[in-house]
């Protein structure tokens, strides 16, 4: 049984060169086991019939039962482009959310918050046929901030959701 004072435990919390650690006989890497834990549990979700992002990061991350996305846009998976017509790239930024959401394991149900970007605000209206399209019982909607401003190349819109699944 070991104690406090036991030096085979203070053997296993001197860190051993590159920054590893000897623990129970095995070399780990210099992190504590929460932190080792933490990183086992992030997920990034890609989705083959979206484009990855052309930065290092991936459409969406699942750490337990949360998932965040990153910026969805009105990417069509059919022809492999944005259309230039923006109730259809409305209509596709949220079937790409409704896609992400199931392709990281949970359902629009499971949806909390959508943070949406208009690049023209008077475009709600086509946001909100979409919205409750994705959404129809009125009770029980998440909640939605809208944020006009100027977007990248030709896009209209993007989202961004957290879902929390049971």
């Amino acid at each position: 049984m070991r104690t406090e004072d036991d030096p085979r435990r203070l053997r296993a919390l001197l860190p051993l060169d590159g920054g590893h650690r000897q623990r129970d006989g095995l070399r780990v890497l210099g992190l504590n086991r929460k932190e080792r834990t933490h990183m086992a549990d992030r997920l990034s979700i890609e989705v083959e019939e979206l484009p990855m992002h052309s930065q290092p990061f991936p459409v969406a991350t699942r750490k337990g039962n949360t998932i965040f996305s990153s910026a969805i846009s009105g990417f069509s998976a059919e022809s492999k482009s944005v259309p230039d017509d923006a109730a259809e790239q409305i209509r596709n930024a949220f079937a790409n959310v409704k896609t992400i959401v199931e392709a990281a394991g949970g359902t629009v149900e499971d949806i909390c918050k959508v943070q949406c970007f208009l690049a023209d605000r008077e475009m709600r209206p086509l946001v909100n046929e979409e919205w409750v399209r994705l959404f129809p019982d009125e009770t029980s909607r998440p909640v939605r901030h809208t944020v006009g401003g100027p977007l990248p190349n030709n896009y209209v819109i993007q989202l961004e959701f957290v879902a929390v699944t049971d």
